[in-house]
């Protein structure tokens, strides 16, 4: 009886991983565990049940003889690439987007800062919403990294790799059409909720299918080889380090939400008791004009005295006009004032407005009023402890 077709069916079953575990598992155990050798006590282990299973008189009798498979056979088996599994995909998928999204909205946080009304937005909005809006920015920078390293850090470390039909690896633009389609129908747009049952029927696609709706679109594959166990570790721990600096980042983000959010409340109070103020004429009210750079000579730059007035400052916008609490614990008589208005969190840094404004009286010692002037046409102020209109110069 010729056994060559029952040889070569083991060898297959090696190949696409189909092996019948409780040979496996023998086979290993007389081995204490060599690849090579566990491939080849499964492969003897395995014909013998396979001509016990079979008939005498179906077994093959004319099939052309194989030579049995070298140890460099078995290695190419052991190495071929297979569809990917489904939790693999997932956690690599994790893995890149934990470090992609924090870097892409940080590189966005960064360029709107420099856009008061961006700036302002960016803040205000939800974090949900911004999520939403940045997977796909997201997803566009994971298509750049893979097009430019060959493959990105999650896939890598998990052995995986997207091809197409033919095994290549995709140009750039089909790296970006790929993504944007696992956005759409993998992603369901990132919309909570809609993503976890699009998550859930393309895993059980690539269960049931081998691959994603959005593969077979692009005509791509996602194929895995077999990782040892220093890389699965390795893995793990990145995982592990992406998800510890996540939540750090998320409680700082908290934190710093919580204090502006009491910061407003406060600014909010203040504001509202001042205006309540200049409407009963309790405190007064100077009216002030603008002054071109070539009118303005000498003066007090920011020391301690200006400090001490910038710090009792409190400014609004009401009715198309310009407010600001001015108190004066200084020596020194107030007349003009040089603003510089930084339209994001209150820093020093060279990215600001200057202008100066000379008020319709001075401002003795000891006194508080509230000065009130147009807004410049070339202006943009927005309200709010996130954009800070600084006092940098004084004269009497």
């Amino acid at each position: 009886m010729n056994d060559d077709r029952f040889f070569e069916q083991a060898l297959q079953e090696v190949r696409s991983q189909k092996v019948v575990l409780a040979l496996w598992a023998r086979a290993l155990s007389d081995v204490d565990g060599d690849k090579a050798k566990t491939v080849a006590g499964y492969i003897k282990l395995r014909v013998q049940q396979l001509k016990l299973e079979t008939p005498s008189d179906l077994a093959p009798t004319s099939a052309p003889k194989i030579a049995p498979p070298s140890a460099d056979a078995i290695g190419d088996a052991l190495e071929e690439p297979v569809q990917a599994k489904p939790w693999k995909r997932f956690v690599a998928r994790l893995v890149d987007f934990m470090w992609e999204a924090p870097l892409v909205g940080a590189t966005v946080g960064y360029l709107g800062s420099n856009d008061a009304s961006v700036n302002n937005w960016l803040q205000e909005s939800d974090a949900m919403v911004l999520g939403v809006l940045l997977t796909p920015l997201v997803l566009a920078f994971d298509a750049f990294v893979v097009a430019m390293f060959s493959n990105s850090p999650g896939k890598a470390l998990l052995g995986l790799r997207v091809v197409d039909k033919s095994m290549r690896a995709l140009p750039a633009i089909d790296h970006l059409a790929r993504n944007m389609r696992l956005w759409v129908s993998g992603l369901a747009l990132g919309l909570p909720a809609l993503n976890l049952f699009a998550m859930a029927y393309q895993g059980d696609k690539v269960r049931k299918e081998g691959c994603a709706t959005y593969d077979r679109a692009s005509e791509t594959q996602v194929v895995e080889k077999r990782v040892g166990l220093l890389r699965g570790l390795a893995a793990a721990l990145f995982l592990v380090l992406l998800v510890s600096i996540n939540a750090v980042l998320f409680q700082v983000n908290t934190g710093q939400s919580s204090a502006l959010m009491a910061r407003n409340d406060d600014w909010q109070l203040l504001v509202r008791a001042l205006q309540g103020m200049v409407r009963n004429g309790t405190i007064d009210t100077v009216v002030g004009q603008h002054l071109e750079r070539d009118q303005v000579s000498g003066g007090m730059w920011p020391s301690d005295d200006v400090l001490s007035i910038e710090n009792g400052s409190t400014w609004w916008i009401e009715d198309g006009s310009f407010f600001i609490h001015i108190p004066n614990p200084s020596v020194y008589n107030i007349r003009t004032v040089r603003f510089h208005f930084e339209p994001r969190v209150c820093a020093s840094s060279s990215n600001h407005e200057t202008f100066h404004v000379q008020l319709g009286r001075s401002v003795a010692p000891g006194e508080s009023v509230v000065a009130t002037f147009s807004i410049l046409p070339w202006q943009i102020f927005a309200e709010g402890n996130q954009n800070c209109l600084v006092i940098a110069g004084i004269w009497d």
